[in-house]
């Protein structure tokens, strides 16, 4: 007797916004979320690509750099269904505007692009590949809010296109037509938008990132005082808030214990 498997439709993507502090333990907390689903999640920390771009000696002149190769795998990693984890500090409204707008857009294309695909493997031509890549083209190209939105349109393509070249034959009926996209833009349509919240406080982080030993690399290129430094942020930190954008919001305490609001 064969055993049946089950087919189960994957979750959702999580997009997760850490914020706080340096030394409030976000590397740590990004870590145990990539853990617990190591094959389909993605951290981003752009530490960790400045480190292996100019090996912690920051660079102005390649700030635009050091923004594409965080932003791409953001990007990306969400839009082919990865959860993505963005590891940095994200102080202030206006830097989790920019990353929170991602997950948003993506949100909002999925919806309408399942709506159009829908419309069309309804109409007259079912199966047209011309007429379909034609109609997402021309939906796409309608939606871009400015150049920002560029990478997400052209990844949006690169997924269709995708599908249509793993689809071997386009039966007439019975069956979806095109295997995979619309099951995949109703997955990022329900693309989850979470923030973890740090509520640390500033004498501990300092605790633990005097005690950090990667210090020992940073400080090769330069002396850093981390009590200024932890000085200056706590000026510029504005607690999150989900009217912000976010779908929840997570408290995560010096013992690490997890609450909600």
């Amino acid at each position: 007797m064969e055993e049946k498997k089950e087919n189960k439709t994957p979750a959702p993507p999580t997009f997760w916004l850490l914020i706080g502090l340096i030394g409030s333990g976000k590397t740590t907390f990004s870590r145990k979320l990539w853990a617990r689903d190591p094959q389909n999640t993605i951290r981003v920390c752009l530490d960790d690509i400045i480190q292996m771009m100019s090996f912690y000696n920051y660079s102005l002149e390649l700030k635009p750099l050091y923004g594409e190769f965080e932003r791409i795998p953001i990007v990306k990693g969400l839009l082919y269904g990865y959860n993505v984890v963005v590891d940095r500090t994200n102080l202030t409204r206006e830097i989790r505007a920019y990353f929170l707008h991602i997950p948003r857009k993506i949100r909002e294309l999925a919806s309408g692009l399942y709506d159009v695909i829908l419309s069309e493997e309804r109409g007259l031509f079912p199966g047209n590949r011309e007429r379909l890549v034609l109609a997402v083209n021309s939906f796409l190209e309608g939606q871009k809010a400015g150049e920002k939105d560029e990478d997400i349109v052209g990844a949006f393509l690169e997924i269709i296109e995708k599908k249509l070249d793993e689809a071997k034959e386009i039966p007439l009926f019975g069956e979806e037509r095109i295997p995979g996209i619309l099951e995949h833009l109703d997955r990022l349509k329900k693309l989850r938008i979470v923030g973890v919240y740090f509520d640390i406080p500033p004498d501990v982080c300092l605790e633990r990132r005097l005690k950090d030993p990667m210090n020992r690399f940073r400080e090769q290129t330069r002396k850093v005082d981390w009590k200024n430094v932890l000085d200056k942020m706590l000026m510029m930190l504005e607690i999150p808030s989900l009217e912000e954008g976010f779908d929840e919001i997570l408290y995560v305490d010096e013992t690490g214990n997890v609450r909600t609001p």
